[in-house]
């Protein structure tokens, strides 16, 4: 009673940090350290991901700071989107098959044929990226250099935006005397460019199902002109 009759001011508003203690103590159980180690090993940036959705909710609450948590993913994402990998490929000696250049000290590039793969779908927001890469590449070839097959076995889709810009840059290889190849697209690309009548610019006999194709028409093309 006497608790009751003195002490109600202060029961009165104990709710209130009895449920913030709740509250932090479930936050604290949700912090793994072991966990946030093992990002940090494997990857800074998911690491820093991990902190933004961390502490976001914990200084702008719970709404926002996940907002922010998958607003920061996703211009991550779109960002990598925006510039696919690249590279050029060759030969070694006595084995099969098509290296990175950058990456295997012993692979060559075929003289005459050039090969590249672009690892990434093509799309609006980054098909100037793209068509300025490969251009690039082409005017980084040798000497003599008649042909460029990009690999496609890495680009899983395309859109309109990239159909025209393939056939701009098979416009400009073809002034500066170079045929653009085009080898193992996969289904939905070949559509979009038959669609947009690349295929027929590029020509059927330019599109390989496989990039050991390619060089084979290559070579075959080579015998025939030494006769």
């Amino acid at each position: 009673m006497a608790v009751l009759l003195f002490l109600g001011g202060i029961l009165r508003i104990l709710p209130i940090p009895a449920l913030g203690a709740i509250l932090a103590a479930t936050a604290l159980s949700l912090i793994d350290l072991a966990a946030l180690k093992h990002i940090w090993r494997v990857s800074r940036m998911e690491f820093i991901f991990a902190l933004i959705a961390m502490w976001g909710p914990i200084g702008l609450g719970v709404l926002n700071g996940v907002v922010i948590a998958i607003a920061a993913t996703l211009v991550y994402i779109l960002r990598k989107s925006m510039y696919p990998h690249d590279a050029l490929l060759g030969r070694i000696p006595n084995r099969d098959g098509f290296y990175k250049l950058h990456r295997e000290p012993a692979a060559r590039p075929v003289p005459g044929f050039g090969a590249c793969m672009i690892q990434g779908s093509l799309l609006f927001f980054n098909t100037d990226y793209v068509r300025t890469r490969l251009l690039s590449i082409a005017e980084a070839l040798p000497a003599g250099t008649v042909w460029l097959v990009i690999d496609a076995s890495a680009i899983p889709q395309i859109d309109s935006t990239a159909t025209a810009m393939i056939d701009e840059v098979q416009e400009e290889l073809k002034k500066r005397g170079i045929a653009l190849g085009l080898a193992e697209l996969h289904t939905h690309a070949r559509a979009m460019l038959n669609r947009a009548g690349v295929i027929d610019k590029i020509g059927s006999a330019m599109v390989f199902e496989s990039i050991e194709d390619a060089l084979a028409a290559f070579a075959a093309r080579a015998d025939r002109a030494a006769e």
